[in-house]
């Protein structure tokens, strides 16, 4: 859910003193990502393990929590994502024969 247009956009504190020479750590994953944060290194929380990434101009305007994925594929696709590449690999074999 967005949040309100008349509300100020949320940032968490710890962006707030971002340094040039450290990673921030954070564990909010609804923070906007705003243009002073350009070029700088973040570290986030997806509820594992901490994820890093380096902010860049088609970030901006985004909340951290959409390039920190929480989830992964389940079984049956990852199966199915196998046999794909399986059956690529054999057909690649079959034009080099």
């Amino acid at each position: 859910m967005k949040r309100s247009i008349w509300k100020v956009p949320y940032i968490a504190p710890e962006f707030l003193f971002l340094k040039e020479d450290r990673n921030v750590t954070s564990f909010s994953r609804s923070s906007l990502i705003s243009k002073f944060f350009l070029n700088k290194k973040v570290v986030i929380y997806s509820g594992k393990q901490w994820m890093r990434f380096s902010i860049t101009k088609p970030m901006i305007g985004c909340k951290t929590g959409e390039f920190v994925f929480s989830k992964i594929f389940g079984r049956a696709i990852s199966e199915s994502m196998a046999k794909k590449s399986k059956d690529k690999m054999k057909a690649k074999m079959s034009k080099k024969r």
